[in-house]
């Protein structure tokens, strides 16, 4: 076997930046209209699903079979709320 300690060969660094931008519109005293754009994955880097318990151990083992699935593809969203306060 060797002799490399355990948990030797670490995947990529997660990196993930989230934005949002809203705008409130006062309506009345009470109500509220709310635009909110949401961007999540904003630059859009590719994310690899490693985690601690599937750090490579043995080189030699025949589930060494890539870096696993990607997380959170970029996505976005347009929203509008209008919000009642009693």
């Amino acid at each position: 076997m060797g002799n490399v300690e355990p948990f030797f060969l670490n995947g990529p660094v997660f990196f993930n930046v989230d934005a949002s931008l809203f705008k409130n519109i006062r309506i009345t005293e009470k109500t509220r209209f709310q635009i909110r754009a949401e961007a999540f994955n904003l630059f859009n880097r590719t994310n690899y699903a490693i985690t601690a318990g599937q750090q490579l151990q043995n080189i030699n083992s025949p589930n060494l079979d890539g870096l696993g699935a990607i997380l959170h593809p970029e996505s976005s969203s347009l929203r509008d709320v209008l919000n009642f306060n009693a």
